[in-house]
């Protein structure tokens, strides 16, 4: 029997650690040049593919079904961007064929990269805590925050810091452009970890609450949300837990999220009143075409969209219609066949609702092809 080599030299690890990286890390996005990354990154991801005959059929057949939405839009949106749908398709296109290649190593080696970053934040995080700034490389221009300068990168870590008043807001970023978009990351990996990768040992139980101390330093709304949902649910679905102690633990775990809920206001507030991603009406979607496969994703086109919403659900029906979503979420609805994968569904809307994660980096389009290494992903090794 052929042996998966260790982790730490395996090509396809690194492949992932830059795919992630290049999904919102501050550093790769405002510091390192972006586009040329993301070129290199999606030939590097083909060429494997190939040398390592990877590259699936039913993949191939997706991403061409992709092609084919984008090159609607040219013969009915009079502000079409040929770059900018490149620029989309290549996203896609590495996630989709990169998550071929790796397959059920998938999961465990990201999350590995997730708690690694998890570590590394809740250090920086604790530094933080005592005033002390961690050395950065400021940004020099950015789109975030009208244009003014409010977060800096440590290449692994973000400070929500403002180098021009020495303001320091103390919220848990990890390497990405904010707390939302952390958390999403992190909530992914402990879902995977509670419900995949899972098992009873030190290291695993030590990953866990790891993840959720992260989660707890983000103050996230978002966040809270679905890792409210993650807790629940493991609860309910557990063979390790009696039918008994069930009951007390999501009492116990009602009961505090209903006691922050009406005590923090960040969540009563935001939850209550979030405008952003949750006020969309019907309307709003567009009709005929615009319906079907959207506003495409230039600033001109999309701007025809009254759609403005920081959710990537709605983003992605302004860029690629309902046709778009739909195509999105089809490798999960095919392989919705358990309670399992039903819940990992619900918690990837759910992350998906809170940042524009999908336009951002190619790491979120291989999200809805993991369910199909679910059942033998809990095999290779951790971190040590």
């Amino acid at each position: 029997m052929k042996t998966q080599p260790k982790w730490y030299i395996d090509i396809d690890f690194w492949l992932l650690f830059v795919i992630v990286n290049l999904s919102g890390n501050l550093c790769f996005t405002y510091v390192l040049p972006y586009k040329p990354f993301v070129i290199l990154t999606f030939c590097t991801t083909t060429i494997i593919a190939i040398y390592k005959n990877k590259l699936k059929y039913e993949n191939i057949f997706y991403v061409l079904i992709w092609i084919t939405i984008l090159c609607l839009q040219i013969l009915y949106i009079s502000d079409y961007s040929l770059s900018s749908n490149i620029h989309f398709f290549l996203k896609l296109a590495t996630g989709i064929i990169a998550v071929s290649i790796i397959g059920e190593r998938f999961v465990t080696y990201y999350c590995n990269i997730i708690l690694f970053f998890s570590v590394i934040s809740l250090i920086c995080f604790t530094f933080n805590s005592f005033g002390v700034i961690i050395p950065y490389i400021k940004v020099e221009s950015t789109l975030l925050d009208g244009g003014y300068i409010m977060r800096v990168t440590s290449v692994l870590y973000t400070q929500l810091y403002s180098p021009s008043n020495e303001g320091l807001t103390l919220r848990n970023c990890g390497p990405f452009w904010e707390p939302g978009a952390f958390q999403g990351f992190v909530n992914l990996a402990l879902f995977l970890k509670l419900f995949i990768n899972k098992g009873n040992t030190k290291k695993w139980l030590f990953t866990v609450l790891i993840f959720i101390a992260t989660i707890i330093t983000t103050f996230s709304t978002g966040g809270y949300i679905v890792l409210f949902i993650n807790i629940i649910f493991y609860i309910l679905i557990t063979r390790q837990i009696n039918p008994q102690l069930k009951l007390i633990l999501v009492s116990i775990v009602a009961a505090i999220s209903l006691y922050l809920y009406f005590t923090l206001d960040f969540l009563n507030d935001k939850i209550s009143n979030d405008r952003g991603r949750l006020d969309v009406s019907f309307n709003d979607l567009g009709d005929g075409l615009y319906f079907l496969f959207g506003y495409s994703l230039n600033d001109e086109s999309f701007a025809l969209s009254n759609i403005s919403s920081a959710s990537s659900i709605f983003n992605l029906i302004r860029y690629v219609g309902f046709t778009g979503l739909f195509l999105y979420f089809i490798p999960i609805i095919r392989h919705i066949v358990n309670l399992k994968n039903s819940i990992f569904l619900i918690v990837l809307i759910l992350i998906l609702t809170n940042e524009p994660f999908i336009t951002t980096g190619p790491f979120w389009w291989s999200t809805p092809f993991l369910i199909r290494y679910f059942n033998n992903s809990n095999k290779h090794e951790l971190i040590p």
